[in-house]
């Protein structure tokens, strides 16, 4: 009888990736598939992990967006009467103004939507435009800092106190969205015939101590100099506001003496 022999074994398949690929590929093959909830179904909700990677300013922004589109109420702030008139929750307003703020003879049109403020000539040119990153809930145009020339007021949310130039007793930029005033002139066009007028930023904030509702200049008791008034809120507690006054000093503001005349928490 003869020894029975070992029948060989079929050949081994080969991968057809590295082994490092497949580990890597796979899982986000499966996390695709549960976001898109497979073809012809409804998208299935993101995974709490993936939500998670949403931005402080993305979460931000959804939030603004889900309020209701509004246009600038009629009536203005009562500043020498002890209530506030008009709204003072968060708003995502709707306005448009024309203005002149480098003196040309050539206005300018103001938009404002979405949080997104353009800024265009006569000839409907594009001057300047707000960054992504921020949200501007209003802005206002005077001349705030009292020196004869019209400033482009920002009431502008982003993400962080500072911008790319951080102090330098500051050990980091946090990631918290705030709000910010920003301070903005029109610089008049060169020599050269294609060149526009441009906005130029003087003074920007870091984050406001409490976010302001709504803003503009005013003079107080004849003085004869333009104040800052402002409807200022909580970052915790939507509902409380109180109307302030404030003074530009040279470097920044103020408070003016009159300073929160009425207080609503």
């Amino acid at each position: 009888m003869k020894p029975l022999k070992a029948l060989p074994l079929p050949p081994k398949k080969r991968n057809l990736l590295p082994s490092g690929l497949v580990k890597l590929f796979l899982p986000l093959a499966l996390l695709l598939l549960m976001i898109g909830g497979g073809v012809g179904c409804a998208p299935a909700e993101v995974p709490l992990e993936v939500a998670e990677f949403a931005s402080p300013f993305e979460t931000f922004l959804d939030s603004r967006m889900a309020l209701p589109e509004t246009t600038p109420p009629t009536n203005p702030v009562a500043v020498d009467d002890d209530f506030i008139d008009g709204p003072v929750s968060p708003q995502r307003l709707f306005r448009e103004e024309q203005a002149d703020l480098d003196d040309d003879g050539q206005g300018e049109t103001y938009s404002l939507r979405n949080g997104c403020l353009s800024v265009t000539d006569q000839g409907d040119h594009l001057l300047w435009q707000s960054p992504e990153e921020w949200w501007i809930d209003d802005f206002f145009l005077g001349d705030i800092t009292n020196d004869g020339r019209q400033n482009l007021c920002l009431s502008v949310w982003r993400e962080g106190s500072y911008g790319p130039y951080r102090p330098f007793w500051e050990d980091d930029n946090d990631s918290l969205v705030r709000n910010h005033l920003f301070l903005y002139q029109m610089e008049e066009a060169g020599e050269h015939p294609l060149e526009k007028p441009s906005l130029k930023a003087v003074w920007q904030s870091s984050h406001l101590a409490r976010p302001n509702y709504r803003a503009f200049i005013a003079q107080i008791d004849g003085e004869g100099e333009n104040h800052l008034v402002v409807i200022q809120g909580d970052y915790e507690n939507p509902e409380a506001a109180e109307i302030a006054f404030w003074k530009w000093n040279g470097w920044g503001f103020s408070p003016s003496q009159n300073y929160k005349i009425y207080k609503n928490e």
